[in-house]
């Protein structure tokens, strides 16, 4: 398939067929939409994707700033998804939890959350565990969260580890693990029992 004709110069445009390039891992496509955008006009979760898609040395620094102007993160999992197949995004949680202020770690939990939904679950709980080490407004949810993420990545003993840390934090709600699709390993093994009392 060739490139697509672009015209007139709609931005909004140029954006999508950028994030459809990297979807599809065309990475010079994308870059060459990017650089046609401009680094004024364009989405600082898509440059900095294409920039790490790239290999250019500036992409976690990219990767911060957007995370901590705008915590919410990207507008779709393309960003996440190329920081997985990276490996990079425990490297850009940590710099974002080094920070040390708020929009730092909200970002950090955002992109752990994005982890999760993209099915990338060993990134997810070990950006979670970063975020857990700087202190998030709840270590018992997201203790939680890092336990959900490590039983769907299939490390039940990690899973259990850090459901124990999440009612040690004060998580009650046996209810919700019950029911929880996430920790359906966990829920099979003979430790259940004991663990699911600690939650109640």
């Amino acid at each position: 398939m060739g490139a697509p004709t672009l015209t007139p110069d709609d931005p909004a445009r140029l954006e999508q067929l950028a994030w459809n390039a990297l979807r599809e891992g065309d990475t010079a496509t994308a870059h060459r939409l990017v650089d046609r955008i401009g680094a004024r006009g364009v989405s600082p979760y898509l440059r900095a994707a294409t920039a790490l898609a790239t290999g250019s040395a500036d992409a976690f620094e990219l990767f911060e700033a957007a995370y901590a102007a705008h915590p919410g993160g990207p507008p779709n999992l393309v960003a996440t998804d190329v920081l997985a197949r990276a490996g990079a995004a425990t490297a850009v949680a940590q710099r974002l939890v080094a920070r040390g202020d708020g929009s730092g770690r909200e970002g950090a939990a955002t992109l752990q959350t994005h982890l999760h939904y993209g099915s990338h679950y060993r990134a997810a709980a070990e950006v979670g565990e970063a975020v857990y080490a700087a202190g998030p407004a709840s270590r018992a949810q997201t203790a939680f969260e890092v336990a959900c993420s490590w039983a769907r990545a299939g490390e039940v003993e990690q899973a259990v580890v850090w459901l124990g840390q999440a009612a040690d934090q004060g998580f009650r709600a046996a209810s919700i693990v019950d029911g929880e699709p996430d920790l359906a390993a966990v829920r099979a093994d003979p430790r259940w029992p004991l663990l699911r009392a600690r939650l109640s």
